[in-house]
């Protein structure tokens, strides 16, 4: 079943670097003064020492020592910051939550920490010559507008489609208040399911109607997918049967994710 995802281009992209080297730059900013105040306190440095750091950052003369300890922080707070926010936040940083953008593997895919390590490594040939010039050349280029990064690690960044709970499938029914259900989806049957799966649902339940041997192969494919996914045994009795999986499902993971 081809999914369809709207692709983030290079403008908002280069918003969202901003907005994330911002939150960045502050947390390093924080990092150095409080590293600076205790070791004052602890007289690990003196005042004169203090004083001539600041006059070598006004005067640009910065020792190796210290250009080397600011540039390995600096590449432990990015790195980090990345890959921590697109694992605890199902592929967004702050600045994608902000511009509605969010990581994906290829196929529709939930990010993994495997793709999160690939592609934020990658930043660091993006990043060259210092201007991110090689990531935004290879996102022009590229047909998927990716930057070398999302290349290496297999993931590409789309923009998340924000809807009203009104324009959803099936409006405000809920799984729990459902009259007749079909199957017992708990949260522990769905346990293995997460965020891309309901959208895998929602584009199936939205999608233009098909022919009527492609729409039944699609059900028997998503259907025999999901069951052998869930933590539960499911039957099928007749096509029905395979709907109404499809369906309770998608209100299960739907209201999973409104209740938290």
């Amino acid at each position: 079943m081809p999914l369809s995802f709207e692709l983030a281009g290079p403008g908002s992209r280069i918003l969202t670097a901003l907005l994330d080297q911002l939150i960045i730059g502050t947390i390093l900013f924080g990092i150095y003064a409080v590293a600076m105040f205790v070791a004052f306190l602890g007289e690990w440095i003196t005042e004169n020492q203090v004083t001539q750091f600041a006059e070598d950052v006004q005067s640009g003369q910065w020792s190796m020592a210290v250009m080397g300890v600011l540039v390995l922080a600096a590449f432990v707070v990015s790195f980090g910051y990345y890959v921590v926010m697109e694992m605890t936040t199902n592929g967004q940083t702050v600045g994608k939550r902000v511009m509605g953008l969010r990581v994906i593997r290829d196929g529709g895919y939930g990010l993994t920490l495997t793709g999160s390590l690939l592609r934020n490594l990658g930043r660091l040939v993006d990043m060259l010559p210092g201007t991110y010039l090689a990531g935004m050349a290879a996102m022009v280029i590229h047909r998927q507008e990716k930057r070398l990064g999302d290349m290496l690690a297999g993931t590409v960044v789309v923009r998340e489609r924000r809807r009203a709970s009104a324009g959803l499938p099936f409006g405000d029914q809920r799984y729990s208040t459902l009259a007749e259900r079909r199957y017992r989806l708990d949260r522990a049957a769905i346990a293995d399911l997460g965020e891309e799966h309901e959208q895998v649902l929602v584009q199936f339940f939205t999608r233009p109607r098909l022919p009527r041997e492609q729409e039944i192969r699609i059900v028997w494919e998503l259907s025999e997918g999901f069951a052998a996914k869930l933590q539960t045994p499911v039957t099928f009795e007749s096509e029905r049967d395979r709907l109404l999986l499809l369906k309770e499902l998608y209100l299960a993971l739907r209201e999973r994710r409104e209740l938290g």
